[in-house]
Order: C-alpha cells, then sequence, then structure tokens
C-alpha cells in the first residue's frame, strides 16, 4: 500500500506573563527537531506503525492552523499532501 500524508495537530497552550517572541525559541537545530518527532512517534502513535512524521515550529492563531499546515505541506511535499482528517 502505498504512504499517504494525513495531517495533525496537537493543540495546547503556553502560560506566560512575557509574549511569544520573548519565550519562543528561533534557534531550533533539525536534530532537535527529530527528537521531538521521534518522541511523538513513540509516545502517540502505535509501535508497529510504519509512520514518518514531519512537523515546523509554527506559533499561530487557531484561524490560521489551515493555512500553517499548508504551508508546510507545501514545503515537505511539494504540493502532493493529502489533508485527511
Amino acid at each position: 500500500m502505498e504512504k499517504r500524508a494525513y495531517a495533525f495537530v496537537l493543540p495546547g497552550f503556553f502560560v506566560t506573563d512575557k509574549s511569544p517572541e520573548e519565550v519562543f525559541r528561533e534557534d531550533i537545530k533539525p536534530e532537535e527537531l527529530e527528537q521531538v518527532q521521534d518522541l511523538i512517534r513513540k509516545i502517540i502513535f502505535k509501535e508497529d506503525a510504519d509512520i514518518d512524521i514531519v512537523i515546523a515550529p509554527f506559533l499561530v492563531p487557531p484561524d490560521q492552523a489551515n493555512e500553517a499546515l499548508q504551508q508546510l505541506g507545501q514545503a515537505v511535499f511539494g504540493g502532493e499532501e493529502e489533508n485527511n482528517g
């Protein structure tokens, strides 16, 4: 069976008395994102799931989440991603 891409979100909040720009890192290395992807794969998905995960550290308001997912899909899949969900 051919692999297909499915968009997913992990909604959440962070609480601070500072602006998002003051607390959100801009110097995340690719290796660090790979660690987060591995953690998501281990904790959220079944152990025998043959999946690849792609994430990007976007900080967007809820009404812009779809646009952010589309931009990530364009960057990773060149417009071939499927948004099933």
